[in-house]
């Protein structure tokens, strides 16, 4: 199957984007939100897309779904344990029952600020991911089943109660629904919606116009670009910023991500090697970057200052000057061979999406 260049290259800038936001960069608030809604619909659709589930059983469950929880599991054990000894180095860290829940990953399910963003607080979005990749197996069948309509209503049915529970809950609700699974899930199935559209529909997969193609990834820029501005500056949909908003033009994105749909900013800008290679160690750069900015506080930043060297703002790129050539590191010699090794005892393939 033809390998798909442009989620490897908006993995890696999204994933950047996001360690920008985190260290210092406000503006890019909902850029971030709008990059988290991207990989989980990414992740549903290439899964969808290389192992739709045709029976839905104890086997497929173990070869789908156990390689990529050991493999999660082990990254996220690795990223927690880096983290917590570069913040002990520094000062005293609080060890209280909410690292019971880090560990096992379960943070997530848990409806308090303290507990899903305590510690390493990015890997919520591991601890969604597991949720999701246990419910692909189910989802996938129930997929290939249905009528594609009934599917769309289905999915409607299930954002409309998303949207009533939202207009009805209270500020700290509404932070955790952001990363409460039961409702992130649903970026994730939606991915899965989009490559059975393609499946189902050959005129999407045949030579479209450019013309066509064109107006496609434009209106999908557009719409990224106009709802994070109205939503950063004018707060155009309230409580709803959060979630429902990105849901369109995501999907559109992920779709543009297909041979037949991408133009000269998705097959010439996107598959330049840098964003490729940088793709290539998204995962590193999000799970890592907390580690990296221990390291960037305490030993880069102050030798800089020390030399008068440390202009105010200089953080989020300190961080990611010490995060990418650690997520490399990672990356060479410590994630692939593990992933290798997750792959030969599941017998599955070369890569996880």
């Amino acid at each position: 199957m033809q390998r798909l260049k442009a989620p490897d290259a908006l993995r890696g800038i999204f994933a950047v984007s996001i360690v920008l936001l985190h260290y210092n960069h406000p503006e890019l608030l909902y850029w971030g939100r709008y990059a988290v809604s991207f990989f989980f619909m990414l992740s549903g659709f290439m899964l969808q897309r290389l192992h739709p589930v045709d029976s839905f059983n104890r086997r497929t469950m173990r070869a789908l779904v156990l390689p990529r929880l050991t493999f999660i599991y082990l990254v996220h054990w690795l990223a927690l344990f880096l983290f917590l000894m570069a913040r002990l180095a520094v000062s005293p860290l609080p060890l209280n029952h909410n690292l019971f829940f880090h560990v096992a990953l379960l943070q997530s399910w848990v409806p308090d600020f303290d507990c899903f963003f305590g510690y390493n607080d990015v890997s919520w979005f591991l601890s969604v991911l597991v949720f999701c990749y246990v419910m692909f197996p189910l989802l996938s069948w129930v997929m290939r089943r249905l009528r594609f309509r009934y599917l769309v209503l289905i999915a409607l049915a299930v954002i409309a109660v998303v949207v009533i529970i939202i207009s009805g809950a209270s500020v700290s609700m509404n932070q955790y629904l952001y990363v409460c699974p039961a409702v992130r899930w649903i970026d994730f199935a939606l991915g899965m919606l989009v490559c059975e559209a393609f499946r189902r529909f050959p005129l999407l997969t045949v030579a479209m116009p450019a013309s066509w193609r064109r107006v496609f990834e434009v209106t999908t820029l557009a719409l990224g670009i106009i709802l994070s501005v109205g939503c950063v500056r004018y707060n155009w949909f309230g409580r709803y910023n959060d979630l429902a908003v990105w849901w369109l033009p995501v999907m559109m994105l992920v779709a543009c991500c297909m041979p037949v749909i991408r133009t000269f900013i998705f097959t010439r800008v996107l598959a330049w090697r840098p964003f490729l290679w940088l793709g290539s160690i998204s995962l590193e750069i999000y799970a890592f970057q907390h580690v990296a900015g221990v390291i960037a506080n305490i030993v880069v930043s102050p030798v800089l200052a020390h030399f008068g060297l440390r202009p105010p703002g200089i953080g989020a790129y300190l961080t990611l000057a010490v995060l990418v050539p650690l997520a490399w590191v990672l990356h060479r010699f410590v994630i692939t061979p593990l992933h290798r090794t997750c792959q030969a005892c599941a017998g599955q393939e070369k890569r996880f999406n």
